[in-house]
């Protein structure tokens, strides 16, 4: 593996993991407490500038309810995508009311129900 290349690795292992982090609600210094590592490790890692091993990058996945496969970049896009609202709907449930995270979930319902009906209409050979 080419130095390019395993940089690049590492800088998007490292977005996912500063993403899942953030959604999960640490800090760095809350995340480099937990870990018994250096916070500048911590940053590095989620900058890409070192490589994270597999222990500790099998230890945040368990912490931020992700999986590694997630955060190596081993899942395709919708499972990404998935994933990634996953972690944004678990973090809203935190932060927002108990009738915003109603109206977020009208509106996830009616997305969903508006696409069936693009499908529907699709596989009925009419166009969306």
């Amino acid at each position: 593996m080419s130095t390019t290349s395993k940089n690049t690795e590492s800088e998007a292992i490292g977005r996912r993991l500063k993403l899942a982090r953030s959604e999960a609600g640490y800090t760095l210094e809350q995340v480099a407490e937990i870990m018994k590592r250096a916070r500048n490790s911590v940053w590095r890692w989620e900058n890409g500038d070192i490589k994270i091993g597999v222990e500790d990058l099998m230890r945040l996945a368990r912490l931020y309810s992700v999986t590694t496969s997630w955060l190596v970049g081993e899942e395709d896009v919708e499972n990404e995508i998935l994933a990634e609202g996953e972690l944004a709907l678990r973090s809203a449930s935190k932060e927002l009311s108990p009738s915003a995270m109603r109206s977020l979930v009208d509106t996830i319902k009616f997305l969903r129900d508006q696409q069936r009906e693009i499908e529907r209409d699709q596989d009925l050979g009419r166009a969306p």
